[in-house]
C-alpha cells in the first residue's frame, strides 16, 4: 500500500479495514462488494453502517470438466473391451481381427494416447 506507513506498527492485521469489520477480506467466498455498506448520513450527521441486500447469492462452481468426464469414461470403456478380449483368450494389444495396428487405445483420444 502506498502512502501508509507501517514501520513499527503492532498490530497489522486490520490496516486497511475498519474497526467494526468482520470476516475474512482475501478469502474467495467473500462478496467482492462487502457486506456492508457504510455512508454518511447528512440529516442525522453520522457515519451509518447498512448490510448490503445482495441480488444473487453466492454460488459455488465445483463441476469437472466435460472433456475430462468424456475421457474417463473412453479410458473405462476402452478397459472393459480389453478385459473382454482378454477373458475371451485374445491378445491385449489387438483387435478382434489380428491387426497390430488397431489396438485398444484407438478410441482414446489422442491427448491420452501420448501417456501409453
Amino acid at each position: 500500500m502506498s502512502g501508509v506507513s507501517s514501520i513499527n506498527h503492532p498490530d497489522l492485521r486490520r490496516i486497511s479495514t475498519d474497526h467494526a469489520f468482520e470476516g475474512h477480506p482475501l478469502r474467495k467466498d467473500f462478496p467482492l462488494s462487502g457486506c456492508v455498506e457504510v455512508r454518511y448520513d447528512d440529516p442525522e450527521k453520522c457515519v451509518v453502517s447498512e448490510p448490503i441486500d445482495m441480488i444473487q447469492e453466492f454460488r459455488y462452481f465445483d463441476s469437472a470438466s466435460p472433456w475430462l468426464q468424456q475421457a474417463t469414461s473412453l479410458l473405462l470403456s476402452s478397459v472393459e473391451r480389453c478385459l473382454a478380449r482378454s477373458d475371451e483368450g485374445g491378445e491385449l494389444g489387438k483387435a478382434d481381427d489380428g491387426n497390430e495396428g488397431e489396438a485398444v487405445v484407438e478410441a482414446l483420444p489422442l491427448a491420452l494416447q501420448k501417456w501409453l
